[in-house]
């Protein structure tokens, strides 16, 4: 069987800081085939670049013997405006392999690195806008 959200319905991620741990796995959401994590407030140095930045990272958790397909909409949220809604670049789809999962970490060396993070800000440059939240828009797991 195929979960699906309907399209315009989103599965709301925005849980207020002050409620979780800070880095910390926290289940965002739970499915008979894979559960979604994500950690917030994440700082990853760029050393190269004398950047450090802040990430909220996503992990999927494949609960079955066979590979699981996951596909989304990265929707970002910054001045309670979504940058991303209208970008075909932000729709993923990743594959966790059976029994494995998958977690996005500060070396962005691997493809499911970039699907599974979320940019809040610059911990040490000026940020025109403020992160707000972000959504996993039309949900498919499959």
């Amino acid at each position: 069987k195929t979960f699906s959200l309907v399209a315009g319905f989103s599965l709301m991620m925005a849980v207020p800081a002050t409620m979780l741990a800070q880095n910390s796995w926290n289940l965002v959401h739970g499915h008979a085939k894979v559960d979604i994590y994500e950690k917030t407030n994440v700082v990853c140095p760029n050393t190269a670049a004398g950047l450090d930045l802040q990430y909220t990272l996503l992990k999927m958790v494949n609960k079955t013997a066979q590979p699981v397909t996951v596909s989304y909409r990265l929707a970002c949220f910054y001045d309670n405006q979504c940058r991303t809604c209208s970008n075909s670049e932000y729709d993923f789809t990743v594959v966790v392999p059976a029994g494995q999962t998958l977690e996005a970490d500060c070396n962005f060396q691997r493809p499911e690195d970039g699907k599974l993070s979320v940019f809040q800000k610059y911990m040490n440059q000026v940020n025109y806008s403020d992160y707000t939240r972000y959504e996993l828009q039309n949900l498919v797991i499959q």
